[in-house]
């Protein structure tokens, strides 16, 4: 039991999936499962916002990239010495990109890896490579999330609606054209072999847009689904306090009513510091 308040931190997946299995959200959603209403709230689980990128992929024609990273040998290395390929942290330059001087924001960031990165890893050639990954933070498209069931156990049903407006695919458009021509710079005549993805076959914009849609992974930056504000989509005050029940704040990343054009980890640190603050306040006022 709580003397005063209860502080949900699951994130943009678990923290909306909790309010919803406690009946608070959507009062259609949770009546077809069988759940008590609590307390109606429409955009529990609504506005889900993702960055996503995509993999433009070469071979390396020199055997310095981190392939044979998770061998026992790098292993060992690492665990004996903290020396050897797991020291690096695999994303090792970067770098945000505005595709016009009228842009408030970026709507590309860039990551570098010397090492394979397709479809989350699952997709790995033989020998070395590299791959430049250009990234849509600049999302337009917005998903949502649902209950499977009343079981707390089961998974929700996740739908970021990724490249839904074609906005972001234009976007992602000129992200692989872009590094494409990044790759193409002098300092990697030495190094580049063969474009593994998109492959070289592949040059007009049919055929990209096409790669982007098969390709496309997310950043692992989910936010939104619980988010601040005082319309009838809102969750939380600006004081995080969910709306209609008392004692009950929300601090992670679903909170934010759009999303950052740039990683979530330190708005996240920022929202908890924040919240923080308001909640020694508010007993200090008591």
């Amino acid at each position: 039991t709580a003397d005063r308040e209860v502080v949900l931190c699951g994130g943009a997946i678990n923290s909306p999936q909790l309010l919803m299995l406690s009946g608070i959200g959507p009062v259609e959603h949770l009546s077809e499962l069988g759940i008590s209403v609590a307390k109606a709230l429409s955009g529990v689980g609504q506005n889900l916002m993702e960055h996503v990128q995509v993999s433009v992929a070469y071979a390396c024609n020199e055997p310095i990239s981190l392939v044979g990273k998770d061998s026992p040998e790098q292993v060992a290395k690492y665990e004996q010495a903290k020396m050897g390929l797991l020291t690096s942290n695999l994303g090792e330059a970067g770098g945000f990109v505005r595709l016009s001087s009228e842009s408030c924001a970026p709507e590309l960031q860039f990551h570098f890896g010397p090492d394979w990165f397709v479809r989350h890893g699952f997709e790995v050639p033989e020998g070395h490579g590299f791959t430049i990954l250009p990234g849509l933070v600049g999302t337009k498209s917005v998903g949502e999330l649902k209950l499977r069931s009343a079981d707390a156990f089961e998974d929700p049903l996740i739908d970021p609606a990724c490249l839904a407006e074609e906005e972001d695919v234009r976007v992602m458009l000129e992200g692989v054209k872009l590094a494409r021509k990044i790759a193409q710079a002098s300092a990697f005549d030495r190094y580049r072999g063969a474009e593994f993805v998109p492959g070289e076959d592949v040059q007009d914009d049919d055929g990209l847009v096409e790669f982007i849609r098969n390709y496309s992974t997310s950043i692992y930056h989910p936010v939104g689904t619980c988010k601040m504000g005082n319309d009838d989509m809102a969750v939380v005050n600006n004081r995080l306090q969910v709306h209609g029940i008392e004692g009950l704040r929300v601090a992670d990343a679903s909170i934010m009513p759009f999303i950052v054009n740039a990683n979530t980890n330190a708005p996240c640190m920022m929202i908890g510091e924040k919240v923080a603050d308001m909640i020694l306040e508010d007993n200090i006022e008591r």
